[in-house]
């Protein structure tokens, strides 16, 4: 693993990560003795009887099962500044989820909370280093937490968001990871969209030897490559650094560019097909969500970079890690030291790890030390097989997203299903009211107005595998489904997260939307 920066710092290595999968009721059981005994005389520590609990059975039977609004008011207490309420370490940092329609939510991390990431990250970083060792030495863009988040702070002062992604791998291992941006950090600190956008994409296209693209959500690089195309001749002109050219506004004034990079750049853009290596010979891996919704944007990606590794993130939620891509073979596994797991089966009844069947679908809940316990982070997945002893993941999508209009309870996973098997590229179920019904949302790029009639009866037929869909068409309760296509939903759904104070790299695309009408988000192009 010549030139890999983990040689300096790599606590939690990929050895002592697969020795823990070999035996995972050992390391769970490891892992909830150490997160009990840290926080036994905080608030809840007390309140429960931590110090008490002498088994996984007796903490289940002990701590109940709790969701955001249940610590919402504790998480407010400690964002005041208030000691020793969900923990007795002090919170050192504070992070935002992305946001429901009660708005965005605050979680805190505590020194040990944040250590636990690593715990699954320092692993990954390893094992992609051993699988692309161009990735160890070469240029990496991760993408920068703040882009289009105005700053903010908790009431007693503390900043709200950590400076980059890199800064989940602790403090040495992230200086040396910074070192190797493609995009140095303080452009993630530009306020206004387009000039970070600008900024970012001229230090894209003048690295040469990018190795790694690591994003979250593969719709966030499908819209920088968008844009790169659009504003070729702009990104163009700050890379000959000609005259009226801003650069120093958009962070690149002290960047040695070579101005060749500009006359390739937009003779790639210029040509019948764009070929994205010619820009970026060296790119080795793209890391960002590939399953349930984000698939088919993942498999847009793989289309537009052959030859390049598209690699899964697994789930990777703000209150925790919980998968971790570390074998090519295999989906991501549990993070065993990462926090305590536990599994909703479709009986109720939560499981350990080794409890869980191939095939079949569990909800996840979370015990962390920063002050979640028993925590339904909202996620539903499917274990798809074992990797040494502990199982393997695919995200299947979120279980709190249902929409029940007339007793039908569509559910996410089920409607991104129906979506992925159609084959639609953009789709996006939203209810309407009035007339009871469904519409679907498509990308008028995608989609022709004579297509989108017949793809409406396509799902609407697939929504009856559910039996109360059925009886309530048969009854008439709901009118079909309705298709509409609109221009550019991805890009109206992006900017509709940012005004919602979401990072713009975690925007993700649902395929069913239960809040507000949909359909007043993409009005405009209707």
């Amino acid at each position: 693993m010549r030139g890999s920066p983990l040689r300096a710092e790599a606590p939690f290595g990929m050895a002592r990560f697969m020795r823990a999968l070999a035996a995972p009721e050992d390391t769970q059981r490891r892992v909830l003795r150490g997160i009990l005994a840290r926080n036994a005389e905080c608030e809840y520590g007390r309140r429960h009887g931590f110090r008490e609990i002498r088994s996984c059975e007796h903490y289940r039977a002990q701590v109940p099962i709790c969701s955001y609004e249940d610590v919402r008011a504790a998480f407010e207490r400690m964002a005041r500044g208030e000691p020793g309420v969900l923990t007795q370490a002090p919170v050192c940092a504070w992070e935002e989820t992305g946001g429901s329609s009660a708005g965005a939510k605050l979680v805190p991390y505590t020194a040990q909370g944040l250590t636990e990431f690593r715990a699954g990250l320092q692993p990954w970083l390893e094992s992609l280093h051993v699988q692309a060792p161009a990735t160890a030495s070469g240029k990496a863009y991760w993408s920068i937490s703040p882009a289009g988040r105005p700053a903010k702070h908790t009431a007693c002062g503390m900043p709200i968001g950590l400076s980059s992604e890199a800064a989940y791998f602790g403090d040495r291992l992230a200086q040396q990871l910074l070192a190797r941006l493609a995009v140095p950090p303080a452009v993630g600190l530009i306020a206004n969209m387009d000039a970070w956008r600008r900024a970012s994409l001229v230090h894209l296209v003048a690295c040469e030897d990018l190795a790694l693209i690591s994003v979250w959500s593969p719709t966030f690089l499908l819209e920088l490559l968008r844009h790169l195309v659009l504003d070729a001749e702009g990104v163009a002109a700050e890379l000959r650094g000609g005259r009226g050219s801003p650069r120093e506004a958009i962070g690149i004034a002290r960047t040695p560019i070579d101005a060749s990079r500009a006359e390739l750049l937009l003779d790639i853009v210029r040509a019948p097909r764009i070929d994205w290596r010619r820009l970026w010979p060296g790119l080795a891996v793209i890391s960002c969500w590939n399953h349930a919704r984000a698939a088919p944007y993942a498999g847009e990606l793989n289309a537009m970079f052959p030859g390049v590794t598209l690699q899964g993130k697994g789930l990777l939620a703000t209150e925790a890690l919980v998968t971790v891509p570390v074998d090519p073979h295999h989906d991501p596994v549990l993070a065993l030291e990462s926090g305590f797991f536990e599994f909703v089966a479709s009986d109720g009844q939560a499981r350990m790890a080794m409890e869980l069947d191939v095939g079949a679908e569990y909800e996840v809940l979370l015990t962390t030390s920063s002050g979640l316990y028993r925590y339904a982070i909202g996620d539903r997945v499917r274990v798809t097989g074992r990797l040494r002893d502990t199982p393997t993941f695919r995200f299947v999508g979120r279980s709190g997203i249902r929409s029940d209009l007339c007793g039908e309870k569509l559910d996410e996973a089920f409607v991104a299903a129906i979506l992925a098997a159609a084959g639609i590229g953009f789709g996006m179920l939203t209810a309407r009211a009035a007339p009871a019904s469904y519409v679907l949302i498509l990308d008028a790029a995608q989609v022709s107005l004579g297509q989108k009639d017949a793809i409406a009866r396509r799902i609407d037929d697939a929504l009856c595998a559910n039996p109360q869909y059925a009886y309530a068409r048969r009854l008439g309760q709901l009118a079909p489904v309705e298709a509409v296509c609109v221009d550019a939903p991805v890009q109206r759904w992006l900017e509709r997260g940012q005004a919602r104070g979401q990072r713009l790299g975690d925007i993700k695309l649902p395929a069913l939307h239960a809040g507000e009408d949909a359909l007043t988000i993409f009005e405009a192009g209707a």
